[in-house]
């Protein structure tokens, strides 16, 4: 798998003592307080997981804030060293790459690979822990599938996703109805 260049930037007393911040290209199709996780290896192949924010400040413009505090330490890094981060390019010509964690209606936690191709059509496609959602779920063509974002109560500006599946079981009076799929046995369907 051939890597690129993704951005490399001077460490400043911030980045090794608070947070990693880089500024992010305008394109990228995150929001504000979006929560995701970076997968990065290092040298030697030792795989870390930074948590990842995307703010917004009106004076420095959009960034990513990025914690990785343990791994500058156990790097020994300096104000003043520089840092290189790589994106892999991958054979089947996707960019963006990561792990989207989502609760069901019952609280149940899955994991998706999320995958934004290049090109033109940008089009977002989940893969990796889509299928055993799928048959988990008994999906079927018709099904309606919503992602909404969920500000946790307990931490302003912290995000969580959940996902909805519905099924429509009828039609009354011009208007289709939808049911959650973990709710079908109640309406005998």
């Amino acid at each position: 798998m051939a890597r690129q260049l993704l951005f490399s930037k001077i460490l400043t007393k911030t980045d090794i003592e608070t947070q990693l911040s880089i500024f992010t290209r305008e394109q990228l199709p995150f929001e504000e307080g979006q929560l995701v996780n970076m997968h990065v290896y290092d040298d030697s192949d030792y795989e870390w997981i930074f948590p990842c924010t995307f703010q917004e400040d009106e004076n420095v413009g959009r960034c990513l804030s990025i914690g990785w505090l343990e791994f500058a330490r156990r790097k020994n890094l300096r104000d003043g060293d520089q840092i290189f981060i790589y994106e892999e390019v991958m054979s089947d010509n996707h960019r963006l790459v990561f792990d989207l964690k989502v609760k069901d209606i019952k609280g149940e936690l899955w994991k998706f690979r999320f995958k934004c191709r290049k090109g033109i059509y940008q089009k977002p496609v989940l893969s990796k822990g889509w299928l055993q959602f799928v048959h988990n779920k008994d999906l079927r063509v018709g099904d309606k599938v919503v992602f909404y974002k969920k500000e946790e109560e307990a931490a302003k500006g912290v995000f969580h996703y959940k996902i909805e599946v519905k099924r429509k079981i009828l039609r009354l009076m011009g208007q289709d109805i939808w049911v959650d799929v973990e709710n079908l046995n109640l309406y005998g369907v």
